[in-house]
């Protein structure tokens, strides 16, 4: 078991070429915030040394009461999951600690399923899990229970932020069950949408941007020092993240896409935005799969952007056969199964029954998207299990990518029930900023999807969700729209200033009502400003 985790482990693959790349070599700096026991915790070599320490001093009888987990945040495709990696093959060196690497969405998928009964007759959560994944292997299933039993387990969890609508219930266990019961635990997440206040007994850790020097060394590693010199002022001309003031290079995946795709291309007209850049590197990843038919690319687009719509990371039987029928059916027949067939142990038969009345061309699409992913053909989704059919994107980035790109189509809608954008959690982040790139595609076809018309009444807190995300998202929908009412929503000055920028390059919005929020004279003087400058725009606030 510890040879097959530790080769599993080893290395990582290139998302774009698929070459395999020694995980240890791999740079993944850690900045530590407001934690004297962690200050001098640079990489995942000190991260690893101070989990143990941890074990060490409760075999010594020391700090029986203190929680040892911490909680590790970084933006999408920082390192995360490379961290993880790290971690287990440095644990299964050391042999004092059992790595028990948890998958949030495979965890969730559990959890949703059929055999969610287990989780509630158990000591914990992991334990099921385990359980349930090692049914055929009860033997190395009793081992890791008796390394947890025996508080003798590292117990990596990956991607809180995947947990979907079961986000918080997966959280509060993992901080009112386990670190109670004693176990050692490292978790990972996006920022958004962590609450500070439950993970307040967390050591807390953030993975750094990779510095100058370090996207330097990685490029010259990868290209050589030809490479490196022909490649660095693209480099030098990438975008600034606005949130970390870094150029975006200085995320590990856009750094490694970005080499990738000046390898293809020879270095001759690179993309100049996050959504480019993601544009041609699926394209390669694509095109590394062998040729896809229209129907297939077309279908891939749809079945990522119903799993995003839904908030999960694992695309189902059901999913791709909703994507089948979105983009190839009549409009309304979704909408009309899910009336007609609410139980789940219905919908599945429907919707099969269903596909089956397709094209020829329409039904060998979705055929050659489940055997090229059996034969991992298709390098942008990954095979989890064939039967009952469950597949993933190779990075939640991609499947945001894909989400954005369907929304700029206009093509797609929203499950019934879903919440609507200015409602929407953190999950959906990365998705408006994608989308933003896009332009007006983008806002526009979101109204769409959403099945919204041109004026828009969000008056009296319906605003919610994650509010960092639904701010973006509603300055998104301005794209399009003629008439918004925003009164009464808890604006703060931040918020109306994002806003006011969505007005300024909106061409449309002939309305927009901001009474009844926190905003100062200052504020006022802005958007008086703005209204100056936009004739179009007969109401402002009421002016």
């Amino acid at each position: 078991w510890a040879e097959s985790l530790g080769a599993k482990n080893a290395h990582i693959a290139d998302a774009l070429t698929g070459k395999p790349l020694e995980v240890l070599k791999q740079c993944v700096a850690i900045n530590v915030t407001g934690d004297s026991q962690l200050l001098g915790t640079h990489d995942v070599r000190g991260l690893t040394d101070w989990l143990h320490s941890m074990h060490a001093a409760r075999l010594d009888g020391k700090g029986l009461g203190e929680i040892a987990a911490a909680l590790l945040t970084a933006p999408p495709a920082a390192g995360k999951t490379t961290l993880i990696s790290q971690a287990v093959v440095l644990a299964l060196e050391r042999a004092e600690l059992v790595p028990i690497v948890i998958r949030v969405q495979l965890l969730l998928t559990r959890l949703r399923g059929a055999q969610h009964d287990e989780f509630t007759s158990t000591w914990n959560w992991v334990d099921a899990y385990l359980k349930l994944v090692h049914a055929q292997q009860p033997v190395l299933y009793r081992m890791l229970r008796q390394a947890m039993m025996a508080r003798r387990a590292l117990l990596l969890i990956d991607g809180l932020d995947e947990g979907g609508v079961n986000r918080t219930e997966i959280e509060r266990h993992i901080v009112e069950v386990l670190t109670q019961q004693g176990h050692i635990v490292l978790c990972t997440s996006r920022p958004a949408g962590v609450d500070a206040v439950r993970f307040s007994g967390f050591r807390r850790l953030q993975l750094a941007p990779l510095s100058d020097d370090q996207q330097r060394e990685a490029l010259t590693q990868r290209l050589g020092s030809a490479g490196v010199e022909a490649l660095m002022p693209f480099v030098q001309r990438m975008l600034l993240d606005v949130e970390t003031g870094e150029r975006v290079t200085a995320n590990p995946l856009v750094l490694s896409m970005v080499a990738s795709v000046f390898e293809i291309r020879k270095g001759v007209d690179m993309p100049n935005t996050i959504a480019k850049l993601y544009e041609s590197a699926s394209e390669a990843m694509l095109a590394r799969g062998g040729v896809l038919s229209t129907n297939m690319r077309t279908l891939l687009e749809a079945a990522l952007f119903e799993a995003h719509a839904a908030q999960a990371r694992v695309i189902t039987e059901e999913q791709l056969y909703r994507a089948a029928l979105a983009v190839f059916a009549s409009s309304g027949t979704i909408a009309w199964l899910d009336q007609q067939y609410r139980a789940d142990a219905e919908r599945l038969p429907a919707l099969e029954r269903a596909v089956k009345q397709l094209t020829s061309e329409e039904r060998e699409a979705v055929a050659a998207v489940r055997e090229r992913v059996a034969e991992d053909k298709l390098p942008l989704l990954s095979l989890l299990q064939i039967e009952p059919l469950q597949m993933q994107s190779s990075h939640l980035s991609f499947q945001e990518y894909f989400a954005a790109r369907a929304i700029c189509s206009g093509k797609y809608r929203f499950h019934e029930g879903s919440r609507p954008p200015w409602q929407w959690p953190a999950f959906w982040s990365n998705a408006v900023k994608l989308g933003a790139e896009m332009g007006d595609a983008f806002g526009n076809g979101l109204i769409k999807t959403a099945g919204l018309g041109e004026v828009l009444n969000l008056s009296k807190g319906k605003l919610g969700g994650d509010r960092a995300t639904s701010i973006a998202a509603v300055a998104q929908l301005m794209r399009g729209l003629k008439s918004l009412d925003l009164s009464e929503n808890k604006l703060n000055a931040n918020e109306v200033k994002e806003l006011a920028g969505a007005i300024i390059a909106n061409a449309s919005l002939t309305s927009v009502n901001l009474l009844g929020n926190h905003f100062d004279t200052k504020d006022a003087s802005m958007l008086l400003k703005v209204k100056e400058e936009k004739p179009m725009l007969r109401t402002l606030c009421g002016l």
